[in-house]
């Protein structure tokens, strides 16, 4: 079980006790989100809940957005539910390397705008992820997966991530990947960093998914995140 797996499901579960804006939002499921053996090699092995009535698995942007403009699904329901679906997959497909810690008042933020009659564009409220090797301003490190860069603080957006801001999306956290992008060694397993470990196939848990934009490609193929962006160097 990894750090992001603990801390995961411990900031939810302070945002339950502490705030009652959010407790709302909690998704609730009656049965078990975990996989059983019973279910092995059925698509009920990892089961997707719904995000309140909306049905998330497999749905568009365009799907999110009707929802939101109908008052039927909020910004912060889903980022919560993707936490959830992160939570629930990432100690099997490894997936994601760190969670946004300002994703829920960014998310509130857009709902908010939302209800004032304020929406941005056709991202507005949608959470991505972006690859790691992908710069961000906040609360969140921009290593490519090396322990190396572990602590840094870059000095500004990447133009990518201005752009996604912008235009509202919600970035809720930054993907695994195969370390600097397939530079670390001409040698090595696609989807391996020294800080994320291996990201698996989202499709077949004993094989790499290719990479270097493993995480990013994995955790949409997972239905963990709505959209992201990775980078093109020699692999992806």
């Amino acid at each position: 079980m990894g750090p992001l797996f603990v801390s995961c499901a411990i900031w939810v579960a302070l945002i339950t006790l502490t705030s009652p804006i959010f407790a709302q939002d909690i998704p609730s499921y009656q049965g078990t989100i975990f996989p059983l053996q019973k279910n092995e090699g059925t698509p009920d092995l990892f089961p997707m809940p719904p995000c309140g009535s909306f049905a998330l698995e497999e749905a568009t942007i365009d799907d999110m957005q009707q929802a939101m403009a109908r008052g039927k699904l909020t910004s912060v329901q889903l980022t919560l539910c993707y936490m959830q679906r992160i939570y629930q997959l990432q100690s099997y497909t490894n997936s994601l390397l760190q969670i946004n810690p300002d994703a829920l008042q960014i998310a509130a933020a857009r709902d908010a705008d939302r209800k004032a009659g304020r929406v941005r564009s056709a991202l507005d409220g949608i959470p991505f992820i972006v690859k790691d090797s992908i710069a961000s301003r906040d609360h969140m490190e921009t290593t490519a997966g090396s322990w190396a860069l572990l602590g840094s603080i870059v000095p500004r957006d990447a133009h990518v991530v201005k752009r996604l801001r912008d235009a509202g999306a919600v970035l809720l956290g930054k993907a695994a990947l195969s370390e600097w992008a397939d530079m670390r060694s001409s040698n090595y397993s696609e989807g391996y960093s020294a800080r994320g470990g291996q990201v698996r196939s989202a499709y077949n848990l004993t094989v790499n998914p290719g990479g270097s934009s493993s995480g990013s490609g994995v955790a949409v193929g997972s239905n963990a995140i709505a959209f992201s962006i990775g980078t093109e160097t020699d692999g992806s």
